[in-house]
């Protein structure tokens, strides 16, 4: 892996609070060759006027970070944009632009990021979400806020439902508001920074936290797409239906033949083959993706940044499979993907997905549901785990172990690079919310694969043994 990229992410809030040299000559210390940045402008806030830092992730108050900020290690941070909108650009787009900063702290962080890192030899790479909804629930920025925003919007379940806990507060990626908005972001980060090597799309996907969420989108705009495109709008929603229902009615017969390795997404309601409608659902939100980023693609080149490559943040399996995330078309039009291992999630996911199965299935034994969910995502639990009841899974704590194996992140990602073929690289996105002895052994298990490079998210969970960790596999 060593002659592909290595890189860090990093937010403005982090420059402000630790010094722009500071911070790039850590990360250049590492040896690492890129460094990634978020947009805007940071500022701390209070609650009920800002977001929280680290996110809530809906569960997530355990998080702490490992680099504090103003000295502190949870706090409220309000956001802004350094510079006007362009108003051309927001025209015909239904929410309105970023706020711009007052005059006291209208500062281009990111340019002075980006003017920092080549000064270091360092490839200069932004990072937007082109498809969070403001107002939406679970905004993972300041600037995507709080609230319900407009539920039309987001994605539309089997059932009619539209989801209330969510961790990203995107939208549906074939509603034309939305996607209006993430053609305005991307234009007016084209505005001020046509000069980056690479523009980096996260939440470019639909969502799989929540088991209803798998079972979505359903709205007008999905169903207009699909029959345009001819897929059997009939049939994927007949049998999402019939999967959905047959979920609601599980045996513990149905969860000893997951855990004796039934294929996934299917493991908990039999055989692919008796819901064919589904797996053209899955196919159909594939075309989406693709779609979308094909879309801004166009946009970037309009905005005359041919020459900047257009990159995307996706699940790993076996979820891509259900966020439409699919390596191997994404990467014809993307310069490059990168797979997130951000296992502090996963734990979550477990008892989320565990949570809703015996919401539907109470007579279920709640350890027979826990084995079959973590064997369909194949997240097998580690010889020392010590987590033995859905209570214990949740949002780790700074100094807890993620229920991983290494050899299970070596395989998810052999298996994302194994899908994308020959198509752009895909990279290892590795989180390093974590503890320092499992950062070292995670990032083995990433360098032990076949991914063509690894990113760091962030650096703001990178304290300084973490960074003499990163120097010692990086050759710093």
């Amino acid at each position: 892996m060593s002659d592909y990229p290595r890189g860090i992410v990093l937010t403005t809030a982090e420059i402000e609070s630790e010094g722009l040299d500071a911070v790039l000559d850590n990360i250049a210390r590492t040896g690492a060759t890129a460094l990634s940045t978020s947009l805007g402008v940071l500022v701390p806030g209070r609650l009920g006027d800002g977001t929280r830092e680290p996110p809530l992730d809906v569960d997530g108050a355990a998080r702490l970070l490992d680099r504090p900020l103003w000295g502190r290690r949870e706090l409220y941070l309000k956001g802004y944009a350094p510079h006007e909108a362009h108003p051309a650009l927001w025209a015909k787009v239904a929410y309105p632009p970023p706020t711009v900063a007052p005059p006291e702290h209208r500062r281009d962080a990111p340019r002075r990021i980006i003017d920092g890192a080549r000064a270091r030899g360092l490839a200069a790479h932004i990072q937007i979400s082109p498809y969070t909804l403001p107002g939406a629930p679970g905004g993972q920025t300041p600037q995507s806020g709080h609230g319900v925003g407009v539920a039309s919007d987001r994605p539309r379940r089997i059932d009619g439902t539209i989801a209330e806990r969510m961790v990203a507060g995107h939208g549906c990626l074939n509603n034309p508001r939305v996607r209006a908005l993430g053609r305005a972001r991307l234009a007016e980060a084209a505005r001020h920074y046509a000069d980056v090597d690479g523009i980096f799309l996260d939440w470019a996907e639909y969502t799989c936290y929540f088991l209803e969420d798998c079972f979505a989108c359903f709205c007008p705009h999905c169903r207009a797409v699909a029959e345009e495109s001819s897929h059997d709008w009939a049939r994927m929603e007949a049998d999402t239906r019939a999967l959905w229902d047959r979920l609601h009615h599980l045996t513990p017969t149905d969860l000893r033949r997951a855990v004796d390795g039934a294929d996934w997404p299917f493991a908990l309601a039999g055989a692919a083959q008796d819901y064919p409608g589904f797996g053209e659902l899955l196919r159909f939100k594939a075309a989406t993706v693709r779609a979308a980023l094909a879309e801004l693609r166009a946009a970037l080149d309009a905005a005359g940044c041919a020459g900047v490559a257009l990159e995307a943040n996706g699940f790993a399996p076996p979820w891509s499979a259900i966020t439409g995330m699919d390596w191997g078309h994404v990467g014809q039009v993307a310069g490059a993907t990168r797979c997130k291992l951000f296992t502090f999630h996963w734990p979550m996911i477990t008892r989320w997905w565990s949570e809703a199965l015996l919401a539907w299935n109470p007579a279920l034994d709640e350890a027979a549901v826990l084995r079959a969910v973590t064997t369909a995502l194949d997240l097998p639990a580690p010889p020392d785990e010590h987590r033995r009841d859905l209570a214990d899974y949740g949002m780790p704590r700074p100094d807890e172990p993620h229920p991983i194996t290494m050899a299970a992140l070596t395989r998810k990602l052999d298996q994302a690079v194994a899908l994308a073929g020959d198509g752009a690289p895909c990279q290892a996105y590795l989180h390093s919310y974590r503890p320092a002895d499992e950062f070292a052994r995670v990032l083995t298990a990433a360098q032990a694969s076949t991914a063509r490079g690894c990113w760091i998210q962030r650096y703001g969970y990178l304290s300084d043994e973490k960074l003499a960790i990163l120097r010692a596999a990086w050759g710093g």
